[in-house]
């Protein structure tokens, strides 16, 4: 008797704790350069074209446009090999800021 009452002890314990609920993650929502390494040899007036974009990340869907703002400073490059292509070379989409649509993850 005891086994059986302990046994339905157990069972009863065992079902009343299983319990499902659903596991919430919370991600930071962030924004980065997804290829950070250019390392291209440039022709000029060859006309070359490479778009250079933000990838957003942490979110499930883009439920709004969002605006990234961004700099170019020269006093990040460090490496004496490295030196940044003088602004004269390049134009810019928009010289402050990138725009990532309504329901997309990629912004140029």
């Amino acid at each position: 008797m005891r086994k059986f009452i302990f046994l339905l002890f157990a069972t009863a314990t065992m079902l009343y704790s299983c319990e499902y609920g659903e596991i919430e993650f919370s991600y930071p929502t962030s924004v980065y350069f997804y290829n950070q390494e250019y390392n291209r040899n440039i022709v000029v007036g060859e006309g070359l074209k490479f778009r250079v974009g933000v990838l957003l990340c942490g979110v499930i869907s883009n439920n709004k446009s969002r605006v990234v703002k961004y700099t170019i400073d020269p006093s990040l490059v460090t490496n004496p090999s490295k030196s940044v292509l003088p602004s004269n070379y390049y134009t810019l989409g928009h010289a402050t800021d990138i725009v990532i649509e309504k329901g997309e993850f990629i912004g140029y």
